[in-house]
């Protein structure tokens, strides 16, 4: 591992990965990490917020904390493009933090005070995003509403 810790690019896309390891946090180059596996549930450590390099993070549509706690993404000043993050695996409060954040894509498993929040910071950001999306989770349906104000000219 100690040859890798250049490396700026890690994709896991389409791979079956159920857990991903602590030592992903080695990398102190990093800036694009791509967990879009394919038909897993993905256990990841709350390791992501010393990963200070990072620019672009892509999570998986179906992911969870490996402990009780929900991922912490304090501390990752230069992220740019956040996709599916889900308030139901992720600290909401962290995107208020996040400066440069462009592109957001963001999953809220129905919980009311994590969907307020989540529309808090979109609406707080909207100025700085050139995209957002948010997915809805509900017991009986699922939405998906791309946010219109959030598109630049």
């Amino acid at each position: 591992m100690d040859k890798l810790v250049l490396l700026r690019y890690l994709s896991f896309r389409g791979c079956c990965l159920e857990n991903f390891p602590p030592s992903i946090s080695k990398f102190p180059c990093l800036e694009t990490l791509d967990l879009r596996v394919k038909d897993c549930n993905l256990a990841i450590p709350d390791v992501l917020s010393t990963m200070k390099r990072l620019r672009h993070l892509y999570f998986p549509i179906m992911y969870r904390s490996d402990s009780s706690n929900k991922l912490k993404l304090l501390g990752l000043d230069r992220l740019e493009i956040l996709v599916n993050f889900d308030t139901g695996a992720c600290n909401v409060d962290d995107i208020f933090h996040l400066e440069n954040l462009q592109v957001l894509a963001a999953i809220s498993d129905g919980n009311p005070k994590d969907l307020e929040a989540i529309i808090k910071c979109l609406d707080k950001k909207s100025a700085d995003l050139h995209h957002s999306s948010l997915i809805s989770e509900t017991s009986t349906a699922t939405q998906k509403r791309e946010l219109p104000y959030s598109e630049k000219c």
